[in-house]
């Protein structure tokens, strides 16, 4: 249930937070020793290809103005059976409401590392904006782990690359291996995957933190089902915190059963770690999660064209015990300027 909430905000480009009931604050960051011992699979890229450091999955880009951009994560799987297709066609219906989705070739079956896997090709076009991004995604399971590598470019580079990352598809493997001849790692199985912090904040001693999702998420202890996960995304640098709010409520209230926003504070402030001041806003609402009632309090704050969301989610009958250490995780918040 934990990460089911996270994902699904996850896709909606928002955050969501876990909490935890202890008064007892430690710090956290988004560095190595929460990314230590969590990838467990070598994917390589070109020499070229620049590694990305500043996200929560494994990255790298094709150049300084090329965008063009391969990613993997690995998720556990809740339970149940589920297959590589069924898993696709939840993203398609979870993005619906902000893309339009629009196959661009017929599924195609293949093997990774020895693994079944379904390779999807299509183009998603913001409904707002009208920019779109060519895509080729590949997703397989092993030992109950969802594997996801995607491809995105726009259009007029997506064939420029394409046979770099086809090569790259296929050197994907686990366990000890070497980089092939002219390509690196992007992150080699049982290393640390180090990426440089941007932002710290203060979260009770008692809870544990998780990565492996592609977020930053620290969860309360087990049975809680409280959560605190911190992302960021590219905004327009004319946009503001809540300009995106507004654009993103209505998916809230698309996707969230019985959606109602309680409070809006558009007069938070944040700081960096030089001790510059942004604006923030925070919202809260309740809603209903698999069949559950959920209160969610999120926290927006964009630097330059970058949005930082901080979310917290409980139970509603547990969301008051929580409700302290997330204001203090909040007024600790502090994003690190480079």
């Amino acid at each position: 249930m934990k990460k089911t909430i996270a994902l699904l905000l996850a896709l909606l480009s928002l955050l969501t937070l876990c909490a935890c009931t202890s008064e007892s604050m430690k710090d956290a960051k988004d560095n190595a020793v929460y990314r230590e011992n969590v990838v467990d699979f070598n994917l390589y890229v070109p020499e070229g290809w620049i590694l990305d450091s500043t996200s929560f999955v494994v990255s790298a880009h094709a150049g300084k103005d090329d965008p063009s951009t391969v990613m993997m994560t690995q998720t556990d799987l809740p339970g149940g059976v589920q297959t590589v297709s069924s898993i696709f066609e939840q993203t398609r219906k979870n993005t619906a409401n902000i893309y339009k989705l629009t196959d661009t070739a017929p599924k195609k079956e293949t093997k990774v590392a020895g693994q079944d896997a379904e390779i999807y090709y299509y183009k998603l076009t913001d409904k707002v904006s009208g920019s779109s991004l060519q895509y080729m995604q590949c997703l397989f399971i092993r030992d109950f782990v969802l594997y996801t590598f995607t491809y995105y470019a726009p259009e007029d580079l997506y064939q420029t690359h394409l046979a770099d990352v086809e090569k790259m598809l296929s050197c994907i493997n686990f366990g000890k291996s070497n980089p092939p001849t002219g390509m690196k790692a992007a992150v080699s199985a049982g290393t640390r995957f180090v990426d440089s912090s941007y932002f710290t904040i203060q979260i009770p001693d008692d809870w544990s933190v998780d990565t492996s999702t592609g977020v930053f998420t620290a969860m309360a202890p087990s049975g809680d089902h409280s959560n605190l996960t911190v992302m960021h995304t590219k905004v327009d640098a004319e946009s503001s915190p809540i300009s995106y709010y507004n654009a993103h409520e209505p998916s809230l209230k698309s996707e969230l059963a019985d959606f109602k926003r309680e409070a809006l504070d558009a007069d938070v402030i944040i700081k960096d770690s030089k001790g510059k001041s942004y604006n923030a806003v925070s919202v809260e609402y309740t809603a209903t999660v698999s069949g559950q009632a959920y209160r969610f309090k999120q926290l927006f704050c964009q630097m330059d064209d970058t949005m930082y969301l901080v979310t917290f989610s409980a139970p509603k009958a547990l969301y008051e015990r929580h409700k302290d250490a997330f204001d203090k995780a909040i007024l600790s918040f502090t994003l690190v300027v480079k």
